[in-house]
């Protein structure tokens, strides 16, 4: 499983059409509609704006008024063939006069998709837990050194120090101090490991 660093972009003009593709780094549904709405915005007067997402558990897709599985259905096909996570592709067309047909139409949408893919960096995911470990100030240092290799996603300082990590789930029966885990079969970004 992979999901992009950074959001990117590609264009293309395939029979007087031009296709712009976008690939933005999302993590729930909510997400989702925020690129779309920035997405009509910036390219107002495009005739298509047709998309395909895939969240832990959940994937979609629109034709956006684009003859049915033309378009959200080829694009959607790469993500999953790549095995491509936490990611919206947009595809905005400018029709430019000529039909493509439905053949042309799957061709150039999964070309978008793959093209920019091809443009990203690819990060590596897995299953985790996002856990809670409490420890007293003086064992500040200790803990650090210990979950270097881990994503500390908070610090909260109060009457003790706590630290809210992402483990991966093999991980966890390592871990020799007292800890609370807060969300399991998370998906977390693969690190080298000590």
């Amino acid at each position: 499983m992979y999901t992009i660093k950074e959001e990117r972009k590609t264009e293309f003009i395939e029979k007087n059409s031009k296709f712009i593709t976008i690939l933005y780094k999302v993590e729930k549904e909510e997400d989702i509609k925020t690129c779309l709405i920035k997405t009509k915005e910036e390219y107002k007067k495009a005739t298509h704006y047709c998309y395909a997402y895939r969240l832990k558990g959940k994937e979609g897709a629109s034709d956006d008024r684009e003859p049915a599985k033309t378009a959200g259905t080829p694009m959607l096909q790469v993500l999953q063939k790549q095995d491509i996570i936490n990611v919206l592709a947009v595809t905005v067309r400018y029709f430019g006069g000529i039909k493509l047909g439905p053949g042309g139409l799957i061709r150039a949408y999964t070309k978008g998709v793959q093209d920019t893919l091809k443009e990203c960096s690819l990060i590596p995911l897995q299953l985790g837990c996002l856990i809670q470990v409490e420890f007293p100030y003086e064992k500040e240092k200790e803990i650090k050194y210990l979950f270097s290799n881990n994503t500390i996603r908070v610090k909260v300082y109060s009457d003790q120090c706590s630290y809210f990590i992402e483990i991966p789930k093999q991980q966890l029966e390592k871990i020799k101090i007292p800890f609370t885990i807060l969300e399991k079969d998370i998906l977390i970004e693969e690190k080298d490991s000590k």
